[in-house]
């Protein structure tokens, strides 16, 4: 089943909405990146909607999660 999204203006499938609007009323959660030896790193965060893209965050770079994610793209964000 499609429906129209009210976050953005091409259609969504039902759980891509549930997802969204998850993210737009609970901001906070816990952002899970990958270490250069393979294993897990997970960090509080306060996620944003900003103008036209998705969401974001703001970290330092000199922070472990920055490093992070310049080595591997990858991450979990678990809402809480």
């Amino acid at each position: 089943m499609m429906i129209t999204s009210t976050f953005r203006t091409k259609p969504m499938n039902l759980a891509e909405e549930i997802i969204m609007a998850t993210l737009e009323n609970h901001p906070e959660g816990g952002l899970t990146t990958i270490n250069s030896d393979d294993t897990s790193s997970s960090s509080v965060i306060i996620q944003h909607k900003f103008s036209d893209y998705p969401y974001f965050f703001m970290t330092k770079d000199s922070t472990k999660k920055y490093g992070n994610l310049e080595r591997n793209p990858a991450v979990s964000f678990m809402v809480f």
